[in-house]
């Protein structure tokens, strides 16, 4: 049966890089970028060779617009279906409700993972990308919430629906003020050695280097 982890956050929060450093190249996990299908049906059906964001939130926006909210999520099962029933993935870039809900429903051992990063944070981040232009950041991050996030904020804020907040300023995890919230009962599902090891991992990166602990500090 395949395990399948969703990296859910705005751009620059680090969702990429825990992916990358840690959940690929550390815990052997496979990835899929919802980003990196949009690049790719973007390329073919414009030849841009290197959109912008603002040109990929843009045809993100239609591609949902003509297919449905959940589309680059299903286009990732696609591909996560071609793997081994065995396969542990984790599909990045995830961005709203209509997605998380495409793979909820797909794969039965199913997890979902919000880093949360400060404006502030992920515009040190992203400066260079921005070639220092602040203003174009902020237009971006405007688009991706108020079109990519709009409703998602409620799984990042609470781990009700099944997801587990790590913040990239604090050791710890972001617990729901709601009474009737059962985020530790869902918490306990996850597999002991292996929350136990993604999380320590995570901190010790964080404790010996200044550079990755920027990125992933939760």
């Amino acid at each position: 049966m395949k395990t399948v982890c969703a990296m859910v956050g705005s751009f620059g929060s680090g969702c990429s890089y825990i992916a990358d450093k840690i959940l690929v190249e550390r815990h052997g996990l496979r990835k899929v970028s919802l980003s990196g299908i949009l690049r790719d049906e973007l390329r073919r059906e414009t030849e841009i060779a290197n959109p912008s964001r603002d040109e990929l939130q843009r045809y993100g926006t239609e591609l949902r617009q003509r297919h449905s909210p959940g589309y680059l999520a299903e286009r990732a099962v696609d591909q996560v279906r071609q793997m081994a029933d065995e396969a542990r993935v984790v599909v990045d870039s995830v961005r709203n409700p209509g997605e998380l809900a495409v793979l909820r429903r797909e794969f039965t051992t199913f997890y979902s993972i919000g880093v949360y990063a400060s404006q502030e944070t992920r515009w040190e981040r992203v400066r260079e990308q921005y070639s220092g232009n602040h203003d174009d950041f902020i237009r971006d991050d405007k688009t991706d919430k108020d079109i990519c996030f709009r409703g998602v904020h409620t799984v990042l804020e609470c781990p009700e629906c099944g997801c587990v907040v790590y913040t990239n300023s604090f050791f710890n995890i972001v617990k729901c003020s709601s009474p009737s919230c059962n985020w530790e009962a869902k918490l306990s599902e996850y597999r002991e050695e292996w929350r136990k090891q993604f999380i320590d991992s995570i901190k010790e990166r964080a404790k010996n280097s200044r550079e990755e602990r920027d990125h992933v500090t939760v």
